[in-house]
């Protein structure tokens, strides 16, 4: 999978993606699917790019081998990021806000970042799904880690943290989903 993962993050690269990562989740609904996130400057460059890499002859003979096919595309707007969003794991956390104030969210994003990043998590990256069919609207924090028992201990140590679960509180945040995914 990581070899047949290069051809992809080139392409998209080589169009404008200032980041492009895989992923194969390994737990939930979607355990065993693949994703290709990437993150670009502006929706238009994105939107422009993707039916060159997806309509590519290489691509499309690459996913056919692999028995792929382009299922979703999502749009997420990152608002903040802490660390280094690097690691062997992401973990997906999916949280339903209800204060849509970027004051609430940042006030999450530092608090999350101090109590995880103290318990072994490399990076944070935090967005908001813009265009994501049933999950447009939710908050996601994608915790980077080379270690899942790192990520469980950072966590439960979050649920503990009085300024975490403060600001979870003031921005009426609910965690909702957990995804553990393997980076490639």
């Amino acid at each position: 999978m990581e070899a047949d993962f290069e051809l992809p993050r080139q392409k998209l690269t080589a169009l404008g993606a200032s980041r492009v990562t895989g992923s194969v989740a390994l737990t939930g609904e979607a355990a065993g699917s693949f994703t290709i996130a990437s993150i670009w400057e502006s929706a238009d460059g994105y939107f422009d790019a993707r039916p060159q890499v997806v309509g590519d002859p290489e691509v499309r003979t690459l996913m056919q081998k692999r028995g792929m096919s382009p299922v979703q595309t999502s749009f997420t707007e990152v608002y903040g990021q802490s660390g280094s969003p690097e690691g062997k794991y992401a973990v997906s956390v999916v949280a339903a806000v209800a204060a849509q104030t970027p004051e609430a969210w940042q006030s999450v994003v530092e608090a999350a970042s101090n109590v995880m990043l103290a318990h072994g998590v490399n990076g944070m990256r935090f967005t908001r799904a813009i265009a994501a069919g049933q999950q447009s609207g939710v908050h996601v924090a994608l915790a980077y880690t080379d270690s899942l028992d790192d990520y469980l201990a950072a966590s439960a140590a979050s649920a503990a943290d009085s300024d975490f679960v403060a600001a979870m509180s003031n921005a009426e945040g609910q965690i909702v989903l957990r995804q553990f995914n393997r980076m490639i």
